[in-house]
């Protein structure tokens, strides 16, 4: 169903329901490929995703090399928090690194950096932070088989090692971290029909809408506004963006790391628009989103965003 698209939300969570509690009859390679079909169909099943990491992390050695990254991936990509398994299989990774092709080992470290583990404090300080410290000098000698999914997962990899923790080791060269942000750069997103009526109540708002706007980090938001002198980002997050309503990892990641270069950001769940058929409701529901950010933002102090050498430039550059 998962490899389908096919929706049948009634049959997996009925399957969650069963299979947690007789995740010790699945093998290895079931377990991986069951946490990866929830993911990826943006089902959410937490008490499922908690029996397989407990069942999982003794057992990461019976993994082949995909499981690895598969196993990784869907944690992160369904942004649920599992410490002692990611940490395991990381040290697998490293272990066994050579086994690994160049898109097991960006997955790997997107993974790594959606969940936040393996630099200065974060959760996980074993398997992870070595497989941090190690993993752009193994990437290098494999970019040729790099994808445009795997340039990317690496730029963001690269935001959250040198930016948001600000550590230098591990980096690939820099020849192909600028590859990797030409290809994050290089990204076209397409405008949804919400995303049009979000941006009429902004205008309706005097704030003077930007669409598509690309920051200097590589992301590009959905609209950039100005309100009260501050420059704050608009996303409106489609029903690809959760599991349930929690947001996806991808998500989650996005809006750490547009926030972590200085930029403000006003999210807007599909499901709270969509229940404000009214104009003047969405107005006065959007005035006080921006309301709240502005004056969260002016009490730090500063605006604008930081570019990749850390410096402060205008919110809509690059």
């Amino acid at each position: 169903f998962a490899t389908a698209g096919h929706e049948a939300s009634e049959l997996l969570d009925a399957i969650a329901g069963e299979a947690a509690p007789r995740v010790g009859e699945f093998s290895s390679q079931g377990l991986s490929m069951t946490a990866w079909a929830y993911a990826a169909s943006g089902r959410p099943a937490p008490a499922l995703f908690d029996s397989i990491a407990g069942e999982l992390a003794p057992r990461v050695g019976e993994f082949s090399p995909q499981g690895l990254s598969t196993a990784a991936w869907a944690f992160a990509t369904a942004n649920h928090t599992a410490p002692s398994l990611l940490d395991a299989v990381a040290a697998q990774a490293v272990a066994r690194h050579a086994e690994l092709d160049a898109r097991c080992l960006t997955a790997t470290a997107w993974s790594l950096a959606v969940l936040d583990m393996g630099g200065n404090g974060e959760r996980g300080t074993g398997g992870a932070a070595r497989f941090a410290r190690r993993f752009g000098g193994w990437l290098d000698s494999r970019a040729a088989e790099l994808s445009h999914e795997s340039l990317c997962q690496l730029h963001q990899w690269r935001l959250w090692r040198a930016e948001e923790r600000r550590r230098s080791d591990g980096l690939p060269s820099a020849p192909l971290l600028a590859q990797a942000a030409a290809a994050f750069g290089a990204t076209r997103t397409r405008q949804s029909e919400i995303q049009s009526s979000v941006g009429e109540a902004l205008a309706a708002l005097d704030t003077w809408p930007e669409e598509e706007v690309r920051l200097p980090c590589g992301y590009t938001l959905d609209w950039l506004v100005q309100w009260r002198g501050v420059s704050l980002g608009v996303e409106v997050d489609g029903p690809r963006h959760f599991l349930g309503r929690r947001p996806s990892g991808a998500t989650a990641l996005k809006r750490r790391q547009v926030r972590a270069f200085g930029t403000p950001l006003v999210s807007i769940p599909y499901w709270e628009w969509d229940g404000m058929r009214d104009g003047g409701a969405r107005v006065a529901f959007l005035r006080r989103a921006l309301e709240r950010e502005a004056t969260s933002k002016g009490a730090e102090g500063g605006s604008g965003a930081r570019g990749l050498d850390g410096r402060t430039s205008s919110a809509a550059g690059g």
